[in-house]
């Protein structure tokens, strides 16, 4: 049941990115992540977002957001939030909004649910990620 983690954990290390800088959560501390993500929105709340056709972003972004500092990003709410939105050179009835959201609803569901218990996906969310922008000397 073990992955190949070198532990006993059935989980494998989270691996975000932001800013075009990677953070890892390794299995010893996932629990502490899910307890921060859920005091933000619950894994029942991410499951019912996803069926809705207006998830609510911002709870969405609030929990997000506090994964990625619990990895050590330095990372505002806001920024996250803002991140789920349009961007330059995106025309302006982009449906990428709500892709950004199912990639982040289903990054952090994954994430919450144990790996026995996970349902893999038909498809991606529309390949679209939920990071920012890499900036020239962005602070990660």
């Amino acid at each position: 049941m073990a992955k190949g983690n070198g532990s006993k954990l059935p989980w494998d290390p989270i691996e975000l990115t932001w800013q075009g800088k990677e953070y890892v959560i390794p299995p010893s501390a996932i629990m502490g992540a899910i307890s921060r993500v859920e005091d933000h929105i619950t894994l029942f709340e991410l499951i019912t977002a996803s069926m809705r056709s207006s998830p609510p972003l911002g709870k969405i972004s609030l929990g997000y957001a506090a994964l990625l500092r619990y990895a050590g990003a330095n990372v505002q709410d806001l920024e996250v939030y803002s991140a789920m939105f349009k961007r330059e050179g995106e025309p302006e009835d982009s449906k990428d909004t709500v892709a950004r959201a199912i990639t982040a609803i289903q990054m952090l569901q994954k994430m919450m649910t144990p790996p026995d218990m996970r349902v893999q996906p038909q498809e991606e969310a529309a390949g679209v990620p939920l990071s920012a922008p890499a900036t020239e000397g962005g602070s990660g």
